[in-house]
């Protein structure tokens, strides 16, 4: 579910980020403004699938829309908050008709209408009736558990994260008579998933202040693993502790976000989504995409929807127990053939172990087509994962 709500967070943020104007040369220029329009009905879950279906509809550079579970997020753009006017309306107006349809209840409490721009000229504080009430246009609103400013800074959600990752490390520092291996999954388990949500959405919107902030929770939780004292340097206390900078967790983060989305198959929307780095505003997933635009994506695996038919065939594998048997068997080999796959920071014993695999299957004769052929390995994780096909890496 984590996984879920981070890629519907970046890509609503995407579609939006792609129509304002970021760099000062666009800001007496062209551009547009994004107005976003949240609402949440209150009705019990067997409302929340047909209630997706109702609104959800394709997103496209004039508009767009999201729904998980209960929370419904649609937006239109245009050069004005004034001429998306129009567009918001029929957005109230078509959950407003959805609602007396199916019985269900729009909260208005939490119904928020944002209009996304960096230059306030375009902006408009005009407010919209819902159900008879005013609803005013906010600054801010909580989109899958972010908080998105109408300029989108981010401060105010790296401040909470901030502060809900600090909280998690006061209280890992209470707990006492742990050991610093415990206090080190502790901190990976409860701390930094508190600040690290969504990092891909709001990491490059991450300046000064939010380092100040974040850095703080770093040393506090590298405190309570070490025991350390309160004066040591932050970069001291995370080497100390062996628990990684924010800002490298961040992007490993990215890179398995952009690495899960080259793993989608063809059919799904977002690998038809064309990622364009743009000189006006780019996006996080621009950015994303950009810091790793050297990744080879021919050779990421296509992770399917589905597993594979137990039916299916694959290859048969033998685990030997008995090690001297094993040996035995690797001894009578009567020639070595070796190769080099790559560097070692790219590889490990593992991919090294498939990569040999693979040459050696390479390697044999086509007149040996109708002969039994045996291909060792020392490497069990590896004979499991081709014995396995089913059971994909993603």
């Amino acid at each position: 579910m984590y996984s879920c709500m981070q890629d519907l967070a970046v890509e609503l943020y995407y579609a939006l980020a792609e129509t304002i104007p970021g760099s000062p040369k666009e800001e007496g220029g062209g551009g547009a403004v994004a107005g976003v329009y949240c609402i949440r009905p209150t009705s019990d879950d067997t409302f929340h699938m047909a209630f997706i279906l109702s609104f959800a509809h394709k997103i496209s550079a004039a508009q767009g829309s999201i729904a998980f579970v209960d929370d419904y997020t649609a937006w239109v753009t245009g050069p004005t908050a004034e001429s998306n006017r129009s567009g918001i309306q029929a957005i109230i107006n078509r959950a407003l008709d959805w609602e007396r349809r199916s019985g269900a209840t729009f909260e208005g409490q939490k119904t928020a209408i944002v209009h996304f721009t960096r230059n306030t000229d375009r902006s408009s504080s005009t407010p919209f009736v819902i159900k008879g009430k005013l609803v005013k246009p906010k600054d801010s609103a909580k989109i899958l558990g972010v908080v998105m400013d109408s300029q989108l800074r981010f401060e105010k959600h790296i401040a909470n994260a901030a502060t809900k990752g600090l909280a998690a490390a006061m209280a890992l520092r209470r707990l006492k008579m742990i050991s610093p291996r415990t206090a080190r999954q502790l901190f990976r388990a409860t701390v930094a998933p508190a600040a690290d949500y969504a990092s891909s959405v709001w990491m490059h919107a991450c300046g000064v202040k939010g380092t100040q902030y974040l850095n703080r929770m770093q040393k506090h939780g590298a405190i309570a693993v070490t025991g350390a004292f309160r004066t040591v340097a932050t970069a001291v206390a995370e080497a100390e502790a062996a628990i990684q900078p924010f800002h490298s967790r961040h992007m490993d983060k990215a890179a398995k976000l952009w690495i899960d989305i080259q793993t989608l198959p063809k059919s799904k929307p977002l690998v038809k989504l064309r990622t364009i780095t743009t000189r006006r505003f780019r996006s996080p997933l621009q950015r994303i995409a950009q810091s790793l635009e050297a990744t080879a994506r021919e050779r990421i695996e296509t992770i399917q929807a589905f597993s594979v038919s137990p039916w299916t065939y694959r290859i048969q594998t033998i685990c030997e127990k008995d090690h001297e048997k094993a040996i035995e068997l690797a001894n009578q080999a009567l020639f070595y053939h070796i190769i080099t796959l790559g560097n070692r920071t790219e590889q490990n014993p593992y991919t090294a172990e498939l990569g040999a695999i693979a040459a050696a299957l390479e390697h044999i004769l086509v007149e040996t087509c109708r002969r039994w052929i045996t291909i060792l390995s020392s490497n069990r994780s590896a004979l499991a994962a081709i014995s396995q096909p089913r059971q994909q890496s993603g």
